[in-house]
C-alpha cells in the first residue's frame, strides 16, 4: 500500500455505490413520502357508497338531460322537422319524465355534506320548500312543451323549449355551484 498523501482523500461518492440501496435510505424515502402525502389541504373523505351511487345517477340523469335539450336546440337551428321526427318525439317525452322524477333525486345526505363531489348546494336541503316549486314549475313546463309538440307548431315548440330552458336556469341560479360552464 503507498503512503503517498492523495491516497487518504475522500474520493466523491458516486451513483450507485455501496449504501445507496440500504433498507434504511429505503425506510426513509417511504416516511418521507407518506409525510407529504399526509399534508394533503383536504383530509381524505369516506363516502357511503350508496350516497356515492345516488350523487352519479343524479349527475348522469342531468347530464342527459342536458344532452337531450341540447339536441332539440340543435335540431331547431338546423331546421330539421320537428313533427314526425322519432328522436324529437322521444326527447320531449324524456324531458318530461326526468323532470318529473327531479323531486326523488335529491335525498336527505346527497349534498355537500356527503363529501363526495357534487354541484348540488347546500341551499336544496335547507330551502326545500322554494327548490321544489322550482322543480314544479319544471314539470310545468316540460308538460306544455309535450303539448306544444303534439300541436304542431315548430315556432311555438322553439319558443317553449326556451321557457324550459329558464326554468331550467331559475334552478341553478340558486341551486348548483357555478362552475364554470
Amino acid at each position: 500500500m503507498s503512503n503517498h498523501p492523495t491516497d487518504l482523500a475522500p474520493r466523491p461518492l458516486r451513483a450507485g455505490v455501496r449504501g445507496a440501496s440500504s433498507p434504511l435510505l429505503a425506510f426513509a424515502v417511504l416516511v418521507v413520502a407518506g409525510l407529504v402525502a399526509g399534508c394533503s389541504d383536504k383530509p381524505k373523505v369516506v363516502v357511503d357508497p350508496e350516497i356515492e351511487e345516488k350523487i352519479r345517477v343524479r349527475q348522469q340523469n342531468f347530464s342527459e338531460i342536458g344532452t337531450l335539450f341540447k339536441n332539440l336546440g340543435d335540431t331547431i337551428k338546423k331546421g330539421d322537422p320537428l313533427q314526425g321526427n322519432p328522436a324529437v318525439q322521444s326527447a320531449v317525452q324524456q324531458l318530461a319524465s326526468y323532470a318529473k322524477d327531479q323531486k326523488f333525486w335529491f335525498d336527505a345526505g346527497t349534498g355537500p355534506e356527503s363529501g363526495a363531489k357534487t354541484d348540488a348546494k347546500a341551499e336544496i336541503w335547507t330551502d326545500r320548500a322554494d327548490f321544489d316549486q322550482k322543480v314544479e314549475a319544471l314539470v310545468v313546463e316540460t308538460d306544455k312543451l309535450q303539448q306544444v309538440y303534439a300541436g304542431g307548431d315548430d315556432a311555438a315548440f322553439g319558443e317553449q323549449l326556451k321557457t324550459v330552458g329558464v326554468a331550467c336556469q331559475n334552478c341553478h341560479k340558486k341551486y348548483r355551484v357555478d362552475d364554470g360552464d
